[in-house]
């Protein structure tokens, strides 16, 4: 087996994955894969291990079966000196949903295939603050509260290291550096290169509309705008406020700086008019 093992990124929905998936594909000698999963795997196309890495890396594989996917690719990589990294879909470990029949696992599927299988791996957590990535997710906030903190309480007792979002934003080089080095691996690069500018641009995720994208950049925005009523539950919420806990979060939503309601109606209206622009292309397709 090689020195070099297998590197694993258990990242929630909404919670910047994409965003550092795009930066680490910025590194040369890094093959990065996005949104790993066997239930992923199956819907095929670009959400296969397969696909990712013909139309990423130019890298051939046969095999149709998830985990023999990953050990044909991890061999390509230690015959060409690359290092792997898997980043987890990990939400479909921890939420009810038709594709796992409403019967999450409620621990990582790669973390238990790559042990049953005796594969050396090494792994970290990326999160974010809970009440923006509920903000971001706006589902029901008693549902999400309760399976995100079933996530963070999995990082916690299986002590998985993890690093912030929101340090993240604020120096991406420095972060990516500390995450290469708990990954132990050894990426020769020049921070300054280390950039979107530099980045795939067909990594799987959250690459539509939105208010980060609209940027070009990376920037710590403003905590999204909800009314009284929606901040009220948010501050009360048990299982969130004990989510945000774990990793030492503030539990409040006034904990960090808001949109205004002129700003929130202004990224809507930006939001409907790009909703309506793709629905032109399609028309004029």
């Amino acid at each position: 087996m090689s020195e070099k093992k297998i590197s694993l990124i258990l990242c929630y929905a909404r919670s910047g994955g994409t965003l550092l998936n795009k930066y680490l594909t910025s590194i040369k000698n890094l093959v990065v894969l996005s949104e790993s999963h066997p239930i992923h795997n199956e819907k095929g196309g670009i959400f296969s291990i397969k696909n990712q890495a013909k139309n990423w890396y130019g890298i051939k594989i046969s095999s149709d079966e998830y985990f023999q996917q990953i050990i044909d690719i991890k061999k390509w990589c230690d015959e060409n000196n690359k290092h792997l990294i898997l980043r987890d879909w990990s939400y479909i470990d921890f939420n009810k949903s038709y594709l796992n029949n409403n019967l999450p696992l409620m621990a990582s599927k790669n973390i238990n295939l790559l042990k049953e299988n005796n594969i050396e791996f090494n792994k970290i957590g990326f999160i974010r603050d809970g009440i923006d990535v509920y903000l971001s997710q706006d589902k029901n906030i008693k549902i999400f509260s309760k399976q995100y903190f079933k996530f963070l309480k999995y990082l916690k007792n299986n002590k998985i290291k993890v690093f912030k979002f929101e340090d993240f934003l604020i120096n991406p080089s420095e972060q990516i550096s500390k995450i290469l080095k708990e990954l132990n691996i050894d990426a020769k690069f020049n921070l300054d290169d280390v950039n979107l500018d530099r980045a795939s641009r067909n990594v799987v995720g959250d690459t539509v509309f939105s208010r980060g994208n609209i940027l070009g950049h990376t920037k710590q925005l403003k905590r999204r705008h909800v009314w009284w009523f929606k901040k009220h539950n948010i501050n009360r919420e048990i299982d969130l406020i004990d989510a945000n806990s774990l990793f030492n979060y503030p539990t409040n939503y006034n904990s960090k700086e808001t949109e205004t309601l002129i700003e929130y109606s202004i990224f809507l209206l930006k939001l409907f008019l790009n909703y309506f622009r793709r629905i032109k292309q399609k028309l004029l397709n």
